[in-house]
């Protein structure tokens, strides 16, 4: 399994790393930017995304439009301290289903999701 976290602060790339590494056997890629990202995707498909929302340059909805424009499916989870944002039910509806996860997040909530997200898609 792997990975791409995309988060413009340093330090939740480092902790969610980290965290995922005691818990998953996954490859875990992180990055500080959605453009970034985009060229991470682009050469290196991954099993599982997990987006920040607000980020400078591109916020996480604009990074999932882009992804889905280019037909890539997997599974999306976005963290964010701005879980009840109507932009984000809103590209949800939009954009094709992804996870909406607060900040402060569980670790064992975190890890559960992207397990049964992993195997759901894998199962397609």
């Amino acid at each position: 399994m792997s990975i791409l976290v995309v988060d413009d602060e340093p330090m939740m790339t480092d902790v969610i790393k980290m965290m995922l590494s005691l818990y998953l056997d996954a490859r875990v890629v992180t990055t500080n930017s959605p453009h970034e990202a985009l060229e991470i995707l682009a050469g290196d498909p991954v099993s599982l995304l997990i987006t920040d929302y607000f980020m400078p340059g591109m916020n996480g909805l604009e990074l999932i439009k882009t992804v889905r424009e280019r037909q890539l499916s997997m599974p999306i989870i976005v963290l964010t301290g701005y879980y009840d944002s109507p932009e984000l039910k809103l590209g949800n509806q939009t954009f094709g289903t992804f996870e909406i996860m607060g900040k402060p997040w569980s670790n064992a909530k975190l890890v559960e999701r992207i397990k049964l997200l992993t195997a759901t898609a894998a199962a397609t």
